[in-house]
């Protein structure tokens, strides 16, 4: 909610149900201190690390950000790609797959009902773990939450905040996970990666991509799932969430006509 002091504007961020047990507090506020450094956010003050609320600076004036314009796209990528390109790291990490697997480990506790096929689904873009490292460049800090209500737009400029999910990960989540909440098809997902990439993607690079969209998908699904448990419910985000691990990971591996490359070193040799 908004509050002011001495006529100055600020926003009292309570952290949402459930979502203390899934972010870490002490890698979000390390992230936003190295966004404020970085110039990516200049709204964050301070956050409670063991309760996880947090205070920020309100900007005025602010506007949704508009997937479909093709300027904002471009500055937004451009904010990822200067984050990306900072060399900055994280005592924390990000692995999606993991990520994934662990919301999963939390419904089976609760002894949620998964959804039918929901294992063989999981089990498949597991698979796409190993080639998810192809061409893999050196990790940095993500934001791996990367998409509009994120994006501040105002007259000043864009500002990337909410930090919760940021660690060490590859760069190329970031893009896969922009391209899933905008509802993409895979023609405007080319575009974003050459939009990212000045038109110069190299193809494995735009194929491990694929990848992450497949398994960004079945992370959110997993996500909706969880939050479902306590009565939160996301209705036709989820099932397209779902859409995209399904038929992504079904289009990637008809570019392999041998098989996907087991996730396995020893396996594969």
């Amino acid at each position: 909610f908004l509050f002011t002091v001495d006529g100055e504007g600020f926003v009292y961020r309570h952290p949402g149900s459930g979502t203390n047990e899934v972010v870490n507090r002490e890698a979000e506020s390390y992230s936003l201190e190295v966004a404020k450094e970085l110039g990516l956010d200049h709204t964050f003050l301070y956050e409670d690390t063991v309760e996880g609320w947090k205070i920020s600076r309100y900007i005025p004036g602010c506007r949704s950000f508009d997937y479909g314009d093709s300027e904002q796209v471009r500055v937004a990528l451009g904010l990822a790609r200067s984050l990306h390109q900072s060399g900055k790291t994280s005592p924390w990490s990000y692995e999606p797959f993991e990520e994934s697997e662990g919301l999963v480990a939390l419904l089976k506790e609760a002894g949620y009902p998964l959804p039918e096929n929901f294992s063989t689904l999981s089990a498949d873009i597991r698979k796409l773990s190993y080639l998810s490292s192809l061409e893999d460049g050196k990790k940095v800090l993500c934001h791996n939450d990367f998409y509009g209500p994120n994006l501040l737009v105002h007259d000043g400029g864009m500002e990337l905040i909410d930090w919760e999910y940021s660690g060490v990960s590859d760069p190329h989540l970031d893009i896969a996970m922009f391209c899933i909440y905008a509802y993409y098809d895979k023609e405007q997902i080319d575009q974003t990666i050459d939009f990212y990439f000045d038109g110069l993607c190299p193809e494995i690079i735009r194929q491990k991509i694929y990848c992450y969209v497949a398994a960004a998908g079945l992370l959110w699904t997993n996500w909706c799932e969880y939050k479902s448990r306590m009565g939160v419910r996301y209705g036709a985000y989820e099932m397209r969430q779902y859409q995209y691990a399904k038929q992504f990971y079904e289009y990637v591996v008809t570019l392999w006509p041998d098989g996907v490359p087991a996730a396995d070193k020893e396996e594969r040799l």
